[in-house]
Parts: C-alpha cells; sequence; structure tokens
C-alpha cells in the first residue's frame, strides 16, 4: 500500500506541476494583451487629442471669418444707399481686408498641416508586419 500511496502522490504532483505551467503561460498571455491594449489607447488618446486640437483650429478659423467678414444678410436691398460715392464706416479698409486674409490662410494651413499629421500617422497607412 505504500507504493500506492507514492504513485498517488507522484500523479498529483504531475498535475499540479501542469496546472501551474498552464496557469503561467496564461498568465503571461494575459500580460502580452493588457501592454497591447494599454498601447492602443495611448494611440487612441493621442489620435483624439489631435482631432481636437484640428477641430478647434477649424472653429476659431469659421468664428474668426465670421466675425471679421460682413455677413450678407447685414445690407438690406430693400433700402437705397445713398452717396454711394462715399465710403462708409462700416466698409473694410484695405489693411483690415489684407489682416482678415492673413489669418484666413494661416489658419487654414495650421488645420491642414495637423490633418496631414493624422492622416499619416494613422495605423490604417502603416505597412503592415508580421510578426
Amino acid at each position: 500500500m505504500i507504493t500506492n500511496k507514492s504513485g498517488l502522490q507522484s500523479q498529483t504532483l504531475k498535475v499540479e506541476d501542469e496546472r501551474s505551467l498552464k496557469r503561467q503561460s496564461l498568465q503571461s498571455s494575459a500580460e502580452k494583451y493588457m501592454v497591447a491594449i494599454q498601447e492602443q489607447v495611448g494611440d487612441l488618446k493621442e489620435n483624439g487629442k489631435n482631432a481636437l486640437i484640428i477641430g478647434g483650429v477649424v472653429l476659431a478659423g469659421y468664428f474668426l471669418t465670421e466675425l471679421l467678414l460682413p455677413n450678407a444678410d447685414d445690407t438690406d436691398a430693400s433700402e437705397p444707399q445713398r452717396n454711394r460715392n462715399f465710403k462708409s464706416e462700416e466698409d473694410d479698409s484695405m489693411l483690415f481686408s489684407m489682416i482678415k486674409g492673413v489669418a484666413t490662410t494661416v489658419l487654414l494651413a495650421l488645420a491642414r498641416e495637423k490633418l496631414m499629421n493624422l492622416i499619416e500617422g494613422s495605423p490604417n497607412n502603416e505597412p503592415a508586419t508580421t510578426t
């Protein structure tokens, strides 16, 4: 009976060793997946920040152009205009028009640059690597 008991103990030890090996392999694979998920979340955060910056630049450009450019609704076509030869105070000076043009150009260039950086860094454009 002693040999039977030691045989049972050795089988129990083998089963426990197999379980611990399987547990270790599962834990290592779980850690790999955790790292991969954290990297993807980091990438998403970076892309989200870039998208917010681009959106902010576009929105600021829109509000700036709305503020600086005259609206078509402001002029009333039914009201006759007097003294067309004289420049009214509401008309933009040449300097003011140039400033508006430069500001619009700069804002659009910034938005274009951010969009190009976002597109170049997107995971869809990266070549596929085999591991």
